[in-house]
């Protein structure tokens, strides 16, 4: 069973297509606002959020201080993803 080239498939690699490009378009500009009108601090890294699930997803808890002196903690968009596998008894 190979690539069947009809108009179904080509549609469907056109939206995709769409949707990679339309996203990177909106990160970029994303990216480019910030290194334009964004500030830099310094954060330091609290503690870390552990969600146990099937793919366990690790983010650190930053904080930081604002520019008129508030201080912030956020959970990073920036984390670490890995499968834990489980043990199954043997019956």
């Amino acid at each position: 069973m190979g690539f069947v080239f009809n108009a179904f498939s080509v549609f469907t690699f056109g939206v995709m297509a769409e949707i990679l490009v339309s996203a990177y378009i909106s990160a970029k500009r994303h990216c480019d606002r910030m290194q334009k009108l964004g500030v830099c601090v310094q954060g330091v890294v609290v503690r870390n959020k552990i969600k146990w699930r099937w793919v366990t997803t690790v983010r650190p808890i930053i904080r930081f201080i604002t520019q008129d002196g508030k201080t912030i903690e956020a959970e990073s968009v920036h984390g670490v993803e890995f499968a834990i596998p489980t043990q199954k008894k043997l019956l």
